[in-house]
């Protein structure tokens, strides 16, 4: 028997410009878990305040699932994923990639 006590969550970087969408993407693996319970996405500045919350429901583990921000300001950012898998295991490590805006 093997139990799941393991949480998900990886982000991958992203870009653009000021005023203009930005894919942001992430994806959720899990060894032991078909579906992630709730996937979450922080967008925070380089002062740590959060700019932007993503929140999304049941997603499939393994693939790529991405949201879209249109930004005001430019500068860097940095979007921070947090995942729980069906046994309510939250990663113990957030994903988070860099998010350069011109």
């Amino acid at each position: 028997m093997r139990i799941d006590t393991r949480g998900p969550a990886f982000a991958k970087a992203s870009g653009g410009r000021t005023g203009g969408l930005i894919a942001l993407r992430c994806r959720v693996p899990d060894a032991l878990s078909p579906k992630a319970a709730s996937v979450r996405a922080v967008v925070e500045n380089s002062h740590g305040t959060a700019v932007r919350r993503f929140a999304r429901a049941t997603k499939k583990m393994g693939a790529w699932h991405g949201v879209t921000w249109r930004p005001s300001p430019s500068g860097a950012f940095r979007c921070v994923v947090c995942a729980e898998d069906l046994a309510d295991n939250a990663q113990r490590n957030s994903g988070g990639a860099k998010v350069v805006v011109h």
